[in-house]
């Protein structure tokens, strides 16, 4: 699945999941972010993080991982939130699809929102 949404400024991720609910992996593609801020992201070290978690993960952010689901980038929390906002969402539908077309894990019915990371607005 291709997702794109803002991270520091905008940024378009490819979503890869697996028949069985789970990420195969996330890779970076494109962002506009600038080095100072987020461009952490489209190293091994952040997107490896995402692989294997299960598409239904919270997948919300946090200083590190034993707080939440996703480690924020150190001084690039804005891009952080917003890799993972598009990374939950993309990946639902992407389960969605498989369970659909081809067979794959069956995941529950959404009728509820998206529970997301509040991304804050910049003036």
């Amino acid at each position: 699945m291709l997702a794109r949404g803002q991270t520091y400024k905008a940024s378009a991720i490819l979503v890869a999941v697996r028949p069985d609910r789970t990420l195969a992996g996330i890779r970076i593609i494109e962002t506009t972010d600038t080095k100072n801020y987020g461009y952490a992201m489209v190293e091994p070290d952040f997107y490896e993080l995402f692989t294997g978690k299960p598409v239904d993960d919270p997948y919300l952010v946090a200083p590190t991982v034993s707080d939440g689901d996703v480690d924020a980038i150190s001084g690039a929390t804005i891009s952080t939130l917003g890799v993972a906002n598009m990374v939950k969402i993309a990946a639902w539908e992407g389960s969605r699809y498989l369970a659909e077309n081809h067979g794959g894990m069956p995941g529950a019915d959404r009728s509820d929102p998206f529970v997301l990371n509040e991304i804050p607005q910049w003036e």
